[in-house]
């Protein structure tokens, strides 16, 4: 996980407007950022052959203009002021126009060239930037009745734009955190279904194609032993059971579906279907404190499957069932192939106290 402070200069302004980093993209050196990229690195992932996920976590601003309100607004009004100083005769239109395309790609490119060369130092690593893509789907706070979890088509749009973030990723994590009120409800797996309680996030991913989740927490978790015992319990107790349950029924689907060539996901993104074991024909049990499934899958868990559920194809496979070499796509998989051949077994758990 690269915080702000971890990977390179990253640039960014302090509530008090103090400029860290020269604190707009625009200003800062992409050069001297790119050297310091390879000391965070070397430091977080030491192994230069280590394969697994690395999230690039900035925060500060956005890489669209118009997505930088609220407090991040700071980065357009230090962006005016920056133009306005330079062409003091300039129209206010004029100026607006100018400033949003300085940043807009100085942004661009310090989040490419950042991407770039990451993946230059740990080829093995699956790079993406966290609340990428997002989708501002949270009209809930407004009203529950009439919410249905769509993202909104402005936003919809301004991911278009991010086409060459999608293009440059390896990986992509969006969140899909959730707010108290909209836990276990229909409205809540309306907002994970739209952006990418654990039936309602973590069953919600899987039964969309997703490779994994990523789960973490400060140090709030480790405050003191109460607190700590209670994660303890809630781990061994409820989200390790449920996780294997998940796991294990994505992996029988992709083997039953797609030939262990793919992942499952809905035929109907919002139907409420999801990948679990059928309580009838398997159970986990706890031996010798491992946990462990036994069963098999039934012929009509099998026609469930086929009925609420296709493929996904992993790069370099294709056709119904993921049976086909699609030799166009064979070359030049890497590590992004090895990794997508998890069914939905990716899982971090980083509790970060430093």
């Amino acid at each position: 996980m690269f915080y702000k402070d971890r990977l390179g200069l990253y640039p960014y302004l302090e509530q008090d407007d103090v400029a860290v980093n020269d604190g707009l993209p625009q200003v800062a050196s992409l050069t001297k950022h790119l050297e310091k990229m390879e000391e965070g690195v070397r430091r977080y992932i030491p192994d230069a052959d280590a394969r697994g996920l690395a999230v690039i976590d900035w925060e500060e601003w956005r890489p669209i203009w118009m997505r930088n309100w609220g407090p991040k607004h700071i980065y357009r009004n230090h962006s005016l002021v920056l133009v306005q100083q330079k062409n003091p005769t300039w129209p206010l239109e004029q100026v607006s126009r100018v400033a949003q395309q300085e940043f807009e790609i100085s942004a661009k490119k310090f989040m490419l060239e950042t991407l770039r060369h990451a993946k230059h130092l740990r080829p093995n690593q699956l790079w993406g930037f966290y609340l990428f893509p997002d989708c501002y789907n949270h009209d809930y706070l407004r009203s529950m009745v009439s919410y249905t979890g769509r993202c909104p088509d402005v936003e919809v749009a301004r991911n278009e734009r991010l086409e060459w973030l999608w293009t440059e990723s390896t990986a992509l994590f969006p969140s899909i955190y959730m707010g108290a009120v909209l836990r276990s409800t229909a409205s809540g797996r309306q907002f994970v279904r739209n952006r990418v309680d654990l039936v309602s996030s973590i069953g919600e991913s899987a039964a969309l194609g997703a490779a994994g989740i990523i789960l973490w927490g400060d140090a709030t978790y480790a405050r003191n032993k109460t607190t700590c015992s209670d994660l303890e319990a809630y781990v061994r107790g409820t989200l390790s059971p449920y996780l294997l349950n998940v796991s294990t029924a994505a992996e029988l689907c992709s083997q039953t579906l797609c030939s262990s060539h793919g992942r499952c996901l809905r035929k109907d993104p919002d139907s409420d279907v999801y990948l679990h074991l059928n309580p009838l024909t398997h159970s986990i049990q706890r031996q010798n404190g491992k946990l462990t499934v036994s069963g098999e899958l039934g012929e009509s868990d099998k026609l469930s499957l086929q009925t609420d559920f296709q493929c996904q194809c992993y790069s370099g496979f294709q056709g119904e069932s993921c049976d086909q070499a699609d030799s166009l796509r064979q070359r030049g998989l890497g590590s992004q192939a090895r990794a997508s051949t998890l069914p939905f077994v990716i899982l971090l758990v980083v509790f970060l106290i430093l």
